[in-house]
């Protein structure tokens, strides 16, 4: 039992003391402040003195105004029942969550809880000094201008479909205006507004609260206004949001290497999704960070953030206009429901963000075969380069390759369906030279600053050598998988959590009734369609059946995991629901038979649905709330009967609503910060532990993860933090022999912690997760000298023992860290 926990619990019980009745005895152990949700969590232990007496609720004031009465979470305090002698007291322990009412103002807060029993006794509970008192930071609600521009925002783009016949009808009054294309204009122009106001008031849906809240060692002015931050997002807001913002605050800004991270540094242009800030050519193609490059901080932040949900809707809503000549309403209702899809929002935007680059080429490779201007050519040539070189560093080939195999495919079927409408003259052949040069241009100095650095990462364990995947792995109730994402991504369980449980709304039934009924009457576009029908058909197989191993691995498949494969179907679906929907009704006595194919295949539908849910693990099965369960089911067929049926309006909308439904609550919404700083004596600590290596100055982190990814983001040069390739000299340092290689040799989240080893080595080195590696140190003989760092940041709590490694030198401390100076 840790000492120091045990001499806490034997102060508490003396001071409990005083405190007890006959009906118990209890204690407040901490009372903590959660800014990202406005939220207070109090920990503790109570127990009834009588066997048939118990604890019925916790009471919570504020300031001497009760806050909460009602139920605990139990625990298990092992401490409690040793120290005491009461093994019935074992699961005394007991946790409070509370939303604090918006009425309590910033500034320092008394807290006191109250324990109740079932004869109507109630004690209360004396507290730890940390349990006393909380510190809330000065409430900065959204002005009423910012209030106003985000319901603009909102607003704008559904005001255009709404308002667009009746404007127009208004503006025809006073000025000619073309019918077929004004709205179309209006919600481009509504998207631009909502997309910069959303920009300038700095409006973010990132999960950075998160990291910087748990640290306790930083403070920030980011405003959180609606919803919570995401736990699950943690590639987002302990990745590449940290990253990205450390190059704004690294000497020079925006560098190739950054110092901030690892003894060696790191190459920033192997971070992939939306990829971070960084001064070179390639910075062209990742237009996420564009904003980092124009703005201060909070405005970058929110550019970095709505630029992949609002370009993946541009771009998939100009490829329904263009190609399939689709009714523009229509075309937006679709599009959104992609781009702002449960799978796009629990993964931080950045499938509508990978999705968007071969968008975008498909547009200016068709402007390319269409125009005959050379100097339009050009411009759509060079801006086809930069988007086909975007959609290569995304640097994620799960996602790159199934997309690729279904929108090249598509586009060359295309071609071959308009190809009397296009041109292919030496121009048009100009423009896909001109393409291909910029392409290779963007890419080859990407290469050249990056090769080292990618050398590095195909030769690791994870993710360099993962391209052996042959499918074949995938639930056989995956198409209903959707349809649970309105429970599973709130509630998550332990087979599923909300980055598995976000999805499509998958209608393959519907969809395969209606293409071959289009077959009929889209003669001269069949090719389209059965395009995209065998892709959905081919990646089922691959999913439920797998691929030959050969066949994998030649066809770049193997590179390619199942369960990301949601992206890609869900593309398919909507080009295909975009190229049925193009079609001409049925009249006669062909409606009355579409009717009853659309009855059949809604209620088929649903009977399907019954039966998949019966496949379902008993795990999740048993948490989805039945009558939610039924709706959804409902809801599905009905769906399908609308597809079929061609309510095609009506289908939109409805199956808009239900993917927004679902994804925009998981969504927070608040002010990104215009500055992120450390607590001021933490920071004098570190600067006085590195002095005469100031240049360098890096910092091994012991114990907390959040530190870690925190420093880097105010400047500081960390050792161990996160590492797309290796750190090799760190790990040279420390295992010289490589006989642990096969552990560290992955993209990584290194984490040093203490634990007592016995000589010669004093460490370990494991690899819990695929992406994380755990050195653990013995902290009296371990020689810190093998870190490569000048100081290392702990806990207070290692202070004692720490301080008897004849490598450290103390510098100084409070209870929650201490600095240390590593000596040479």
């Amino acid at each position: 039992m840790n000492i120091f926990k045990t001499i806490i619990l034997i102060l508490a019980l003396y001071a409990n003391a005083a405190h007890s009745s006959e009906a118990g005895r209890g204690y407040l152990d901490s009372a903590i402040y959660s800014r990202s949700n406005h939220a207070l969590t109090v920990y503790g232990w109570v127990a009834s003195e009588k066997q048939n007496i118990f604890v019925t609720n916790i009471m919570v004031d504020v300031d001497g105004a009760q806050i909460y009465q009602g139920r605990l979470q139990r625990s298990e305090r092992d401490d409690v029942a040793a120290i005491t002698g009461r093994q019935d007291w074992l699961a005394s322990g007991f946790e409070v969550g509370i939303q604090l009412p918006d009425s309590i103002e910033g500034g320092v807060h008394s807290v006191h809880a109250r324990a109740r029993f079932s004869n109507g006794d109630e004690i209360a509970l004396p507290a730890a000094s940390s349990a006393n008192t909380i510190t809330l930071p000065a409430k900065s609600g959204p002005s009423i201008f910012i209030k106003l521009a985000i319901f603009m925002a909102l607003i704008t783009p559904i005001a255009a479909v709404l308002g667009a016949a009746r404007l127009q009808a208004s503006v025809a009054q006073w000025r000619r205006c073309n019918p077929a294309t004004f709205g179309q204009r209006l919600f481009g122009l509504a998207l631009l507004i909502s997309f910069c106001t959303l920009v300038v008031t700095g409006s973010s849906g990132s999960s950075l609260a998160l990291l910087i809240d748990n640290s306790h060692i930083a403070a920030y002015d980011a405003n959180p206004w609606l919803g919570k931050a995401q736990n699950i997002r943690s590639d987002e807001w302990e990745v590449i949001t940290p990253m990205a913002i450390s190059q704004t605050k690294h000497e020079p800004v925006f560098p190739i290497i950054s110092r901030n991270w690892g003894s060696e540094g790191h190459n920033m242009l192997v971070v992939g999704m939306t990829g971070v800030p960084v001064a070179h050519i390639s910075a062209v193609a990742k237009p996420a960070t564009w904003g980092f490059f124009i703005f201060d901080l909070r405005q970058a932040l929110a550019w970095y953030w709505w630029f992949p949900f609002f370009g993946c809707l541009t771009a998939l809503w100009l490829v329904f206009l263009r190609f399939f000549d689709l009714n523009w309403k229509i075309s937006a209702g679709l599009a959104t429901s992609f781009a702002f899809a449960p799978y796009a929002v629990v993964f931080s935007g950045w499938p509508a963000y990978a999705a968007f680059f071969p968008l975008a080429s498909l547009l200016f490779a068709q402007k390319i075969f269409q125009q005959q201007k050379l100097l339009p050519i050009v411009i759509n040539g060079t801006l086809l380069g930069v988007s086909t070189g975007g959609f290569a560093l995304v640097l994620y080939p799960a996602w790159q390759i199934s997309l690729a195999y279904v929108l090249v495919p598509f586009g060359l079927a295309w071609c071959w369906c308009h190809r009397q409408q296009l041109h292919f003259g030496i121009r048009q052949w100009s423009g896909i030279f001109t393409a291909l040069c910029v392409f290779l241009l963007t890419l080859g100095l990407w290469w050249i600053d990056a090769r080292e650095a990618v050398h590095v990462i195909q030769n690791t364990v994870y993710p360099g050598q993962r391209v052996f995947e042959a499918g074949g792995d995938i639930d056989p109730w995956f198409f209903i998988k959707g349809l649970l994402s309105l429970q599973t991504m709130y509630r998550p369980t332990p087979l599923m959590d909300p980055s598995d449980a976000g999805s499509f709304i998958f209608i393959p039934l519907a969809l395969a009734v209606a293409c071959v009924l289009a077959f009929k009457t889209h003669k001269k576009t069949r090719l389209i369609g059965m395009v995209l029908a065998i892709y959905m058909l081919a990646v089922a197989v691959y999913m439920f059946s797998g691929f030959n191993p050969t066949i994998a691995r030649v066809s770049f498949w193997g590179a390619v995991t199942s369960y990301r494969l949601d992206l890609a179907l869900g593309l398919t679906q909507i080009l295909l629901m975009g190229w049925i929907f193009s079609n001409a009704t049925f009249t006669g006595q062909a409606t009355a038979r579409l009717r009853w194919a659309a009855w059949s295949a809604g209620v088929a539908t649903l009977v399907w649905g019954a039966f998949l849910y019966r496949l379902l693990p008993t795990t999740i099965a048993n948490d989805l709330l039945e009558p939610v369960r039924w709706l959804a089911l409902i809801a599905w067929g009905a769906l399908a009967y609308l597809v079929i049926a061609r309510h095609y309006t009506h289908a939109t909308v409805f199956f808009c609503t239900w993917m927004l439904a679902i994804s925009l609550p998981f969504n927070p919404l608040g002010q990104a910060p215009t500055r992120i700083t450390v607590d001021n004596a933490l920071a004098q600590g570190i600067e006085r532990a590195i002095s005469g290596d100031a240049a360098r100055g890096e910092i091994a982190i012991l114990d907390e993860r959040t530190w870690s990814l925190l420093l880097p983001i105010v400047g500081k040069h960390v050792t161990n933090s996160v590492f797309y390739h290796p750190p090799t000299e760190f790990w040279r340092n420390i295992d010289p022999t490589e006989k642990s290689a096969s552990i560290y040799n992955r993209y990584q989240r290194l984490f040093l912690r203490l634990q007592s080893l016995p000589e010669p080595q004093y460490y370990t080195i494991q690899s819990p997760r695929l992406d994380e590696v755990v050195l653990s140190m013995d902290p009296q003989y371990f020689n810190f000298k093998n870190l490569g760092a000048q100081a290392l940041l702990s806990p207070g709590k290692h202070k004692d023992i720490l301080s008897k490694n004849t490598s450290l030198e103390y510098i100084e401390g409070t209870d929650q860290w201490s600095i240390f100076r590593i000596k040479n």
